[in-house]
Parts: C-alpha cells; sequence; structure tokens
C-alpha cells in the first residue's frame, strides 16, 4: 500500500502495564513497515505491573523506557525527551502515555510530528490530549464517541480530530463449524474493575436459574483473576465457567470459533479489539452502549448492544438466541460480512497513512 508521505522514522509509544496499547502498537508497527516506513516500539516500564502483549514483528526494533515511582518526575521525562530527540523520529504516536505528551511539551519547536491518541474511553485520555493539544498535530479516536468528547473540549484549538477504529485481518474464509450444541460464551481481556467481569458471572448465575445449557470461558489476566476464582467457587459455578488465563492471539482465534456469544459488558471501553477478532470469526458480540466497538454493531443484526449493569437483558438475549439457532447463524454471517467490508486491518492502517499527511502538514 502506497504512502503518502516518504519513508519516515515512526516511533510508537507504549505505556507503562497497559496491555491494549501493546497489542495496538505492535499492529500498526507492522503496518507501517509494510508500508515501507521504519517503525520502532518504545515500552514505558515504570515499576507497576505489566501486561502482557503480542510479539513485535520482525525488523521492528523496541526499546524500554525504566523508571520507579520513586524517580524525579522531571528526570523521567527529559530522558523520555532526550530519547525522541536523539532517535531522528519524524512522527511520534504518544497514545496514551502522559510522559510522552509530556516530553513532547518540553521538546519545544524540536519536537517531532506528534500524533495523540484517544484509545480508550476514560478521564486520563480525554485528559492527555486536551491538557497537551498544543504539542500534537493531529488526534486519532479509536471510536466516534471519543472523537465526540475531545471535539467538545478541543473546540477553537485548531488541531484535527479523525475516527480510526480498530481492524483486523478478514478472515480468508468462513470458518469449519467448531461449535458445539451446547451453548458457548467467551470473554477475553482484562480481569479489572471498569470491565465489570463481575456482570458476567452474575449473567452465569441467571442463566442457570433459567435453565440454559451453557459454558462460559474467561480468558485473560489482571487484578481481579483470583477474586473470580473465589466468586465463581462461592456461586458453585465451577461446571459452568472456566477461567483460562493469559492465552495466544492463536488461542483467542480458536475460542472464537468455538463460541456462540463473545461478552463484553464494561463500563468504559475505548474500542474492545476482542469483539472484532470474535466478529472476524461469526462470534456474535453483546457489548454494553459505553464500548466504542458499537460502531461496529447494528443491534439486533450482526449483534446487541445493552445498557451497563444490565445483566438481566444480556441472559434473556443469550436464552433467545440459544433457542434459535437459524437466527443465530444470520448474525453471525452478518457479523464476518461487518469486518471483512469495514473493519479491516487494511482499512485501519490506510487512515493511519491519511492521518500522517495531515499532521504533517499541520506541523
Amino acid at each position: 500500500m502506497p504512502s503518502r508521505v516518504p519513508p519516515s522514522k515512526i516511533l510508537l509509544v507504549s505505556p507503562s502495564g497497559v496491555g491494549g496499547v501493546q497489542t495496538f502498537c505492535a499492529h500498526l508497527a507492522a503496518g507501517f513497515k509494510n508500508a515501507g516506513h521504519l517503525p520502532q516500539v518504545l515500552f514505558e516500564n515504570g515499576g507497576g505491573p505489566q501486561e502482557s502483549g503480542p510479539a513485535l514483528p520482525s525488523g521492528v526494533p523496541s526499546s524500554v523506557l525504566r523508571y520507579s515511582p520513586f524517580d524525579n518526575l522531571y528526570r523521567v521525562l527529559t530522558r523520555m525527551a532526550g530519547f525522541i530527540e536523539s532517535g531522528g523520529f519524524d512522527f511520534v504516536y504518544a497514545n496514551t502515555s502522559a510522559v510522552a505528551y509530556r516530553a513532547l511539551g518540553l521538546l519545544g519547536p524540536r519536537r517531532p510530528v506528534a500524533i495523540g491518541g484517544c484509545t480508550g474511553n476514560n478521564v486520563h485520555d480525554y485528559a492527555c490530549n486536551s491538557e497537551f493539544a498544543d504539542y500534537l498535530d493531529h488526534i486519532f479516536s479509536v471510536s466516534s464517541h471519543g472523537a465526540h468528547v475531545l471535539r467538545e473540549r478541543l473546540s477553537g484549538r485548531g488541531v484535527g480530530i479523525s475516527v480510526i477504529p480498530h481492524g483486523v485481518q478478514p478472515a480468508s474464509a468462513t470458518p469449519p463449524e467448531r461449535r458445539s450444541d451446547m451453548f458457548q460464551l467467551v470473554f477475553a481481556g482484562r480481569f479489572a474493575t471498569e470491565k465489570r467481569i463481575q456482570d458476567l458471572l452474575a449473567v452465569a448465575h441467571r442463566l442457570r436459574e433459567m435453565g440454559v445449557r451453557f459454558r462460559l470461558t474467561l480468558a485473560g489476566d489482571g487484578p481481579l483473576r483470583h477474586e473470580m476464582q473465589k466468586q465463581v467457587d462461592h456461586l458453585q459455578l465451577t461446571d459452568n465457567v472456566k477461567l483460562v488465563g493469559f492465552v495466544s492471539s492463536a488461542e483467542i482465534v480458536q475460542l472464537m470459533e468455538a463460541s456462540h456469544v463473545n461478552l463484553l459488558l464494561s463500563e468504559a471501553e475505548g474500542f474492545g479489539l476482542s469483539v472484532l477478532e470474535g466478529m472476524n470469526r461469526g462470534c456474535v458480540p453483546i457489548v454494553t452502549e459505553t464500548c466504542g466497538c458499537r460502531d461496529a454493531i447494528l443491534d439486533g443484526v450482526n449483534g446487541f448492544v445493552v445498557r451497563v449493569g444490565d445483566v438481566e437483558s444480556v441472559a434473556s438475549l443469550v436464552r433467545q438466541v440459544d433457542q434459535d439457532r437459524a437466527a443465530l447463524a444470520s448474525m453471525s454471517e452478518d457479523a464476518r460480512r461487518t469486518v471483512k467490508e469495514s473493519f479491516s486491518s487494511e482499512k485501519e492502517l490506510a487512515r493511519h497513512l491519511e492521518i500522517l499527511h495531515l499532521a504533517q502538514e499541520h506541523h
């Protein structure tokens, strides 16, 4: 795919401990490399817990900026600024790194073309892009909701804002039918408070009361994992709910191919790449209205959108599609088609190549 800017050195910053942004950086680095650019990834390690992420593509260099919570903040910022300046980068994606945004400010007119990223529907992402907008040449948001919030906050500031949803490589063909007669549900993500993973257990408990034969697989890791296992045991859901821990990308694909429905019931979610991965494999999503991935979902056509905390509706929808497998199969095919036509990794890359051009013009 041709680029609208000459081959450039592009730095992608992945903040400390954020698994989803690591995945985004790895995927976008691969796309930039294939487009003829020279991407590099900088991982922050601020001493807190680190989440696993995918391996970087072959030929994409990476570095680690290590610091302690007790380090002098100004020294951390100057180290980041020095790394950016000495690297001779043409573009920097600050993503959700507050350190990178501040370091760009320290560089002042010496800074490279800077692109802000709103990858989460949360105060931190909105605050970074708002507070440091004067250091940015363009901002992207993975959801239309995030872009709307930023446009309201940055009205009159003169920085462009684009919506660039995540994309995945469309499945080359319809996968073979591997789903069992027993209804299979899956969740893949962080075991953290904002994911409202306790609601997943509430759904499971309600489905058992309704007499639905099902199995729910929870894939991922995070601060609430051990508490979730305790709750599974306490609610006597061990026959229905299985925690499998962190799994590879290939294993995620297998889980999605084996599952009928993918649950993402977060109270705040920038996008939810796992939903696209599931739709790509025909796994029908049920998501909350605050998830950025609702941009990809036509309620009742290729998935369902529910209110945050509405466990009863989620359970009712699961029972509905369990009892009408023909309707579920139609939704499954529509989910695959949506990814292929509108949410491919190729389209995502094309949009990022376009904002490189827009940001360079602004700079």
